[in-house]
């Protein structure tokens, strides 16, 4: 439960000094959702009749839905504003456990060298989730032309499970790639090899905390869809702050821990000396 748990930990702890780096790409990420879509397939899916078309299981689900030019411009902001932000985010909090300081000095150099990776691991993961969001939206689909009602709820749940599941493994073999190539300097490939070691002996884990925090997730995004848009917004603003924080500092605590290194936040080792 350390790596489920560890990220909230830090958070907490830490709420004020890691929030503002949070703030931007929460705000896009809000904007990319697609709430006309999201709403009319809760209210289908609450009502007995949960079949909308392929389009619309597309949009509910990819950060670049198409309804809209608007949203193509959120997607890309969404994109820069994670990719810059986390590239902060993690040099700070990197050096809070590394040194036990929260100070900001070393700051713009650390992004110099966070920038690439940081890029590469998220275009990476954007491939991987929209990819997952085709193959996730045909599916649906299929299922939604079966013309038993109970089998498509039952077999909407199965295909969600099992796509997600597949998900959060694929997303496991590279969680630990960027803090291991932010913190040795390894070449790409031996970087990969060495965190997809440390990952497989966390996997299980990671793939709990990935379900866990995703049917928070999806659970709040559905429910907040049944208010009026502005307050969809709102809501799902706040959740993305958590959600944004969470995923970039487990990434931190998890590779810590999976590499047995002291966390200086914690051990406060520095002030013997």
């Amino acid at each position: 439960m350390s790596v489920v748990f560890s990220s909230v930990k830090y958070i907490f702890r830490n709420f004020w000094y890691v929030l503002l780096f949070a703030l931007l790409p929460a705000i896009f990420l809000a904007l990319s959702l697609d709430y006309r879509s999201i709403h009319d397939y809760v209210v289908a899916f609450f009502t007995g009749d949960p079949r909308v078309g392929f389009l619309d299981f597309f949009c509910i689900w990819s950060l670049f839905h198409f309804h809209s030019s608007l949203s193509i411009i959120y997607g890309v902001c969404m994109f820069v504003c994670v990719v810059v932000s986390a590239s902060f985010l993690f040099v700070l909090v990197e050096k809070h456990m590394r040194l036990g300081r929260r100070t900001p000095n070393g700051l713009l150099a650390g992004f110099k060298n966070a920038f690439l990776p940081v890029l590469g691991v998220a275009a990476i993961y954007l491939v991987i989730y929209e990819v997952f969001v085709v193959v996730l939206s045909s599916l649906l689909f299929a299922v939604a032309a079966i013309p038993n009602t109970i089998a498509v709820y039952f077999l909407t749940v199965i295909v969600c499970l099992a796509l997600f599941f597949a998900l959060f493994y694929v997303a496991s073999a590279f969680y630990f790639w960027l803090p291991c190539k932010l913190m040795t300097g390894f070449s790409i490939y031996d970087t990969f090899r060495y965190s997809y070691r440390l990952a497989a002996g966390e996997r299980t884990k990671l793939v709990l905390a990935f379900a866990l925090f995703t049917s928070v997730t999806v659970a709040v995004v559905a429910l907040s869809a049944l208010l009026p848009s502005y307050a969809h917004y709102i809501v799902t603003f706040v959740l993305f702050v958590f959600v944004f924080l969470d995923f970039c500092i487990r990434m931190e605590t998890a590779y810590f821990k999976a590499d047995k290194l002291d966390r200086e936040d914690i051990v406060h080792s520095y002030k013997e000396y």
